[in-house]
């Protein structure tokens, strides 16, 4: 799972207790945050089309492949949905 972010954003802090859930329950998960304005290149290069300007935005991969995504401030159930 990788995590777009604005710089410390709102929806990053009330998703961080979510994350760390998941990540907790799942330990065969990964997490990366990227700060896309810091480093735009390399989102650009893990996502075909534009981020949305919504943050937080959150990509899964399977198999070095993003396979599906979602943004804001999400649930924990609908976090889930998009991992599985």
């Amino acid at each position: 799972m990788c995590i777009r972010d604005r710089s410390n954003s709102e929806g990053s802090k009330t998703m961080k207790p979510i994350i760390d859930e998941i990540l907790k329950d799942n330990p065969e998960l990964s997490y990366l945050r990227v700060d896309y304005d810091k480093e735009m290149d390399l989102m650009r290069s893990l996502i075909s089309s534009q981020p949305p300007t919504v943050t937080p935005f959150f990509v899964v991969f399977n198999d070095g492949k993003p396979s599906n995504s979602i943004s804001g401030v999400v649930s924990e159930e609908d976090l889930k949905d998009i991992i599985n």
